[in-house]
Formats: structure tokens, C-alpha cells, sequence
């Protein structure tokens, strides 16, 4: 048993960095479970199942077959996927174009290189990113702008 643990934490090197800097960091800071927003917790583990359903219903797979066959190379799958990431986040937001769209991209760039998901998977985040900033609610900042301040749409997008 503690031999498989060894082999996971050996095999998932992000989740084992994350979670001895956690360890690491509970000694100098006291946990506060007040300060987490437990509602934006539970809203992305909500959106992760439906993303793990859509999966299993083979929705995923339908929508990577028309990327591929409207993408004549891996350039042009890239761009169909970085293009679908900066104006789906834009209407809604940054976390679920990413978390909607990378098992896509994952699932088609199986067949490429490293450094080609690496580059893809990059692109996707910070078409994300870039295409949330531009809608109020596509950022939870600019909502807290849009909320906070009062201001009219016209007003924020000038």
C-alpha cells in the first residue's frame, strides 16, 4: 500500500510539489476556513463533473471530431481551439472556457509532440485569459469592478 502511494506521488509530480508546499506553508500561516469562497470551491467542482459527464456522454468526442475535420494540420487545430478559448470565455469566464476546452485539446493533441501540447495547451490559457478580460462577467474581478462601482456596460468597456 505504501508502495503504490510512493509510485502516485513519484508519478504526479505537480500534485506532489502542491501538496508538500502546502504542508510546508501550514507552519507559517494559520488555516483560516473563513477565507475561503466556498461558493466558487463548489461552482468549479460542479463545472469539472459536468465537463467529466460531458466526457463520458462522448460529447467531447463529437466536438473533437469536427475540430478535426475542419483542421487540415495541427497549426490550424491550434488556432480553431485558441479561437474557441478567447471568445468562450469571454462569455463565460476564464475558468470554465479553460477547464471546457483543455480536455478537448488534450484529447486531440495525443498524437502530437510534447512540445506541441505544451505550446497548445499555453496558447488555450492565455487566449482565455486575454478574451475574459474584455466582458464584465468573464473575469471575477470585473464583476467585482461591475458590481463594486455601479457602472453601466457602455461605461466599462470604455
Amino acid at each position: 500500500m505504501v508502495n503504490r502511494i510512493f509510485t502516485y506521488l513519484k508519478s504526479d509530480v505537480m500534485f506532489t510539489v502542491s501538496m508538500v508546499l502546502a504542508v510546508v506553508t501550514s507552519f507559517f500561516v494559520v488555516p483560516d476556513l473563513g477565507a475561503v469562497n466556498w461558493h466558487t470551491i463548489f461552482s468549479l467542482m460542479t463545472m469539472m463533473i459536468w465537463v467529466s459527464l460531458l466526457e463520458n456522454a462522448g460529447v467531447l468526442h463529437a466536438v473533437s471530431v469536427w475540430l478535426v475535420s475542419r483542421s487540415h494540420h495541427a497549426r490550424a487545430l491550434m488556432t480553431s481551439v485558441t479561437l474557441l478559448s478567447f471568445f468562450g470565455a469571454m462569455l463565460l469566464s476564464n475558468d470554465i472556457a479553460i477547464l471546457t476546452l483543455m480536455p478537448i485539446y488534450l484529447r486531440l493533441a495525443s498524437g502530437l509532440s510534447t512540445q506541441l501540447k505544451i505550446i497548445g495547451s499555453t496558447l488555450i490559457i492565455m487566449a482565455a485569459n486575454s478574451g475574459a478580460i474584455l466582458f464584465p462577467f468573464g473575469k471575477s474581478q470585473n464583476l467585482y469592478l461591475f458590481g463594486h462601482y455601479g457602472v453601466s456596460v457602455g461605461e466599462f468597456f470604455t
